[in-house]
């Protein structure tokens, strides 16, 4: 299916939940596949790990052994298979967006609003931090392994818009180590650019003083956008349709827009749903 910018709204459910979901025969998934350079490595190392240690064997051979540890005991192998009953709430707590792709290069776009987690909400929803990862983790199931699925070297774009983001409490603070923690272990070599819009004050400085210690590779791959340059910078990257639907989001915080990628898979939680007998959880009107 084709990834677009088209939007619709939360409450407006698909007249038929089938109608455009993807054909999966199966919904396992291991942590290395066919086509990842696994399959030619002595030690069945996908090149994604080797390239995040540089080349080091026995470093990699390591982390690939954690992630394969990690996978097994939060049984992420068979995510897509497990009905999502809180997928919406989820995605009402931390505001994520598949927005489509890249017109030149052919990327996913993933945008996202840490500056706008509310975890009071998800106490309120009766979930956790734990819940909230998982839901990141299922999205990243399915577009690693349902949208690239061709594709098993795939790269994204990420746009981490950092609007109302204040300073960060200790709680604030452990979601964003675990957070980071979990992508950089187990998904490595999967940022193609990121772009961070409306950084706070702090935020430039703060950056300032780690960017040194920074790989070069790691550094050529962020982009902080100043305020001015926003919609010319985004244009160049994304084209003018997926900018605009990234700045309208932004400053208008609108939460409950989908793409025409973010509709392919709620209705795929949807079906999921209606094959266990379940149905999605309401969210809070706010």
């Amino acid at each position: 299916l084709e990834g677009g910018a088209s939007i619709s709204r939360e409450g407006e459910e698909e007249a038929n939940i089938s109608h455009a979901i993807p054909r999966i025969t199966q919904f396992h998934f291991g942590p290395s596949t066919s086509g990842d350079g696994s399959e030619s490595d002595p030690d069945g190392i996908p090149t994604r790990f080797l390239q995040m240690q540089k080349g080091h064997r026995r470093k990699a051979k390591k982390a690939f052994e954690t992630t394969v540890a990690w996978r097994e005991a939060n049984e992420i192998n068979t995510i897509l298979s497990k009905p999502q009953p809180n997928y919406d709430q989820c995605r009402h707590v931390f505001p994520l967006m598949v927005v489509g792709r890249t017109p030149k290069t052919d990327h996913i776009i993933f945008f996202q609003q840490p500056g706008r987690v509310n975890l009071t909400l998800g106490a309120d929803y009766r979930f956790g931090l734990q819940d909230i990862m998982m839901n990141y983790v299922f999205m990243m199931e399915y577009i690693w392994n349902i949208f690239e699925q061709d594709n098993h070297n795939a790269t994204m774009v990420n746009i981490i818009d950092f609007s109302g983001l204040g300073f960060l409490t200790p709680k604030d603070f452990g979601f964003a180590k675990h957070f980071i923690s979990i992508m950089s272990t187990h998904y490595p070599g999967r940022s193609f650019k990121t772009f961070i819009l409306n950084g706070p004050g702090w935020f430039a400085r703060v950056y300032a003083l780690v960017k040194p210690l920074l790989r070069p590779s790691t550094r050529q791959k962020i982009v902080v956008v100043e305020k001015h340059k926003e919609r010319e910078i985004l244009e160049e990257f994304l084209g003018k349709d997926h900018a605009s639907v990234i700045l309208d989001r932004c400053r208008n915080n609108a939460s409950l827009t989908r793409s025409t990628m973010d509709e392919e898979i709620r209705n795929f939680c949807l079906q999921r749903l209606e094959a266990s007998g379940l149905k999605m959880l309401e969210t809070i009107r706010l």
